[in-house]
């Protein structure tokens, strides 16, 4: 798999920060730790600055034209394009990106733990562990990491969300509950600085979300499942009905059944597999936390995905994370 992870060509460096520990595929800066939003930026080769240039548009071989409506956001250290915007389009800085994070961490409330810029830096990242925990049962530890995900491509908004991960097997436990939103989205417009600053007030959006995330966990646990119901469970979140009928008819033959695809099969079996082996699946075995841990480890650690950063889109907000939403809605309907 890819880290995609920036180069940084003058310093020598890739664009990554890991406090303590080695960072992806042995890259990066490991440091004791930074206190504050531009010490990570700096050793993470993130300090640099982004513009908004303007584009001209070809009229023939010879003459080009300013276009008054399209704009490219430029990397100024390296003259780099990083997207083409518009008018409106508004650039947040990576040191204002991150400058919220600094009063929470200023007061321990919180320590930096990954920052990095993937592709040419087009896109930043950075978290930090937060001090709530969940001590479920006692022994399964789920710790509370804040993410912020900034964007100079002019295709995606700014991303700040709540990112609850399972320390036994380093499961992303995010899940779509009702009342309870882990996800702040800030479009690249003129009102970015006060939508910033209401980042503020998500420490209690984020307490209701791992309350409610405890009670779901609860229910889960309390209604049984057994192997031939979680397969039935899996089959049902992978193949279309087309596919379906084809299994009855195969009396229940993945392998025999020509028409589904080997990629899709795999899928099945390896979801198999980590249910029934993945770390920390004992604590729940027979029960929907014990199905919904098994998928929700597969796409965090199982999965091969092209990139890191697909990785990152894949389970913050993209397939993994509507996948083991629709695993979770499946294991309550089935209940």
């Amino acid at each position: 798999m890819s880290h995609n992870l920036n180069y940084n060509k003058k310093r020598g460096t890739y664009s990554f920060y890991s406090k303590k520990e080695i960072a992806w595929h042995g890259l990066g800066q490991v440091v004791e730790e930074a206190k504050t939003s531009d010490e990570v930026l700096k050793i993470a080769n993130l300090d640099f600055h982004v513009v908004k240039a303007p584009n001209f548009a070809k009229v023939n071989e010879n003459e080009y034209v300013l276009n008054p409506l399209s704009f490219s956001t430029v990397r100024e250290d390296t003259n780099q394009v990083l997207g083409t915007v518009g008018t409106r389009y508004e650039i947040l800085q990576n040191v204002d990106a991150f400058k919220f994070f600094d009063d929470i961490v200023g007061r321990k409330e919180a320590i930096y733990e990954t920052a990095g810029a993937l592709g040419n830096g087009e896109k930043i990242f950075i978290s930090a562990k937060m001090p709530n925990i969940i001590r479920y049962k006692n022994n399964d530890i789920i710790e509370d990491y804040l993410l912020i995900v900034n964007d100079h491509t002019g295709k995606a908004p700014i991303k700040v969300l709540f990112t609850p991960t399972r320390v036994v097997c380093n499961n992303t436990m995010r899940m779509a509950l009702k009342g309870a939103k882990n996800i702040y989205v800030i479009n690249h417009n003129s009102l970015i600085k006060d939508r910033l600053k209401e980042v503020q007030n998500l420490m209690g959006i984020k307490n209701l979300y791992l309350e409610e995330m405890n009670k779901v966990m609860q229910h889960l646990e309390s209604i049984k499942i057994d192997e031939g119901k979680a397969k039935t469970i899996i089959i049902n979140s992978i193949l279309t009905e087309q596919e379906k009928e084809l299994l009855v008819k195969n009396n229940g033959k993945l392998a025999t059944v020509e028409e589904i695809s080997t990629r899709k099969k795999n899928i099945i079996y390896d979801m198999y597999r980590w249910t029934d082996e993945g770390d920390g699946q004992n604590l729940y075995r027979g029960t929907g936390l014990w199905l919904y841990n098994g998928i929700n480890g597969y796409y965090s650690n199982g999965k091969n995905y092209t990139t890191n950063e697909k990785r990152l889109e894949s389970i913050t907000d993209g397939d993994a994370y509507t996948m083991t939403n629709n695993i979770l809605n499946l294991i309550q309907i089935d209940e």
